[in-house]
């Protein structure tokens, strides 16, 4: 059931949706109609926005194309993006509790900092992406590409560990008794369950070599571990 409208602006940007079902828009105008009551955004192509630090809890972008946004922290709660396009998008900080990005393609996102509890990546596309300290210990993750993609400092269970791909940078290690690491402006300390990840972070704009990712060990020698 598609969310009910509360203002007249929303009922006439529900009716161009009819006749552009690829409707092209301003972050500014997402985030005017949000306000009014809409929050079905399916299919919009919004490149290069600028939602930083919105409140946008519930929105829906499935089938839309957002690449090059950035969502950096925003409260993305319950928000859907299935099928999005998320190329090149930044997440960082954001809450994204309860989200789903089953199918996104979200290849060089940046997601450091992010919390993910119970967030769906189903099937998502993470390649090249940088997930440094985020939380996915939470997250349901099956089927989620993660081909070089930047593990380090994330938290993850154990199981997720193993279906990480060889070519991801992880420097990961045993279990430990609790940890706990930045997020945004706060801190969030994890489950003793988890896995914790911790490597120094290297250059997010020096892309990863397939085959060759590494990590520092945090000890004063420095030493490096090749994968």
């Amino acid at each position: 059931m598609r969310p009910r409208f509360k203002s007249g602006r929303a009922h006439r940007y529900n009716a161009l949706r009819i006749f552009a079902p690829f409707l092209l828009m301003q972050s500014s105008q997402v985030a005017e109609e949000y306000r009014n009551g809409s929050r079905d955004f399916s299919s919009v192509v919004v490149r290069g926005g600028n939602f930083v630090s919105l409140g946008l809890r519930g929105i829906c972008f499935r089938n839309a194309d957002l690449s090059g946004s950035d969502f950096g922290q925003c409260d993305l709660s319950g928000a859907d993006f299935t099928g999005a396009k998320l190329q090149k998008c930044h997440f960082s900080g954001a809450l994204l509790r309860d989200a789903r990005f089953d199918g996104a393609d979200a290849r060089w996102g940046i997601f450091k900092g992010a919390i993910m509890d119970r967030a769906s990546l189903k099937g998502a596309d993470l390649q090249w992406a940088h997930l440094c300290r985020s939380d996915l210990a939470k997250a349901d993750i099956t089927g989620a590409i993660l081909s070089c993609s930047c593990l380090v400092g994330t938290a993850m269970t154990t199981e997720q560990m193993k279906s990480v791909d060889a070519t991801a940078l992880t420097g990961a290690e045993e279990p430990t008794q609790g940890y706990a690491f930045a997020v945004g402006a706060g801190s969030y300390a994890a489950e003793a369950s988890r896995t914790s990840i911790h490597r120094s972070l290297p250059n997010l704009n020096t892309p990863l070599k397939s085959g060759r990712a590494y990590s520092r060990r945090c000890s004063a020698s420095g030493e490096k571990v090749y994968r």
